[in-house]
């Protein structure tokens, strides 16, 4: 999900810290702003979005 916000944000891809206070900050400072810009779709449904093209962004280079 994380690939998929940096991808769609252009931002240098993030990695998910293993620091739990790391991992508090991360969601509360840009995932869940991020996530505001769909407030008129299920939460579920983006997630599973995000999650699916954040897994094609991670395979997007394996088909060429």
């Amino acid at each position: 999900m994380t690939s998929a916000m940096a991808h769609l944000n252009g931002w240098d891809e993030i990695e998910i810290a293993t620091n739990n206070n790391r991992k508090i900050e991360t969601y509360l400072k840009d995932y869940l702003p991020f996530h505001e810009n769909f407030k008129d779709i299920a939460s579920k449904k983006v997630d599973e979005a995000l999650w699916a093209y954040g897994k094609f962004l991670s395979q997007k280079y394996s088909m060429i």
